[in-house]
């Protein structure tokens, strides 16, 4: 499920609300080491582009 939410996120990356209602399905249907791992290939991936979204929302789902 990990890589195949990767490829959907590479998929919406130009459109940033697509790419976070894809971020928040990918929070509910991974289990919190795959979520982990997810966050960082995003910064890796984008380059930081959506890190503070990203963190954000991981923060208030986890929290």
């Amino acid at each position: 499920m990990l890589e195949h939410q990767k490829s959907v996120l590479r998929a919406v990356a130009e459109n940033p609300v697509l790419f976070r209602k894809e971020l928040e399905k990918s929070f509910r249907w991974l289990s919190n080491q795959e979520v982990k791992k997810l966050l960082v290939w995003i910064d890796t991936e984008f380059n930081g582009q959506y890190h503070q979204l990203s963190h954000h929302l991981f923060l208030s789902v986890a929290g």
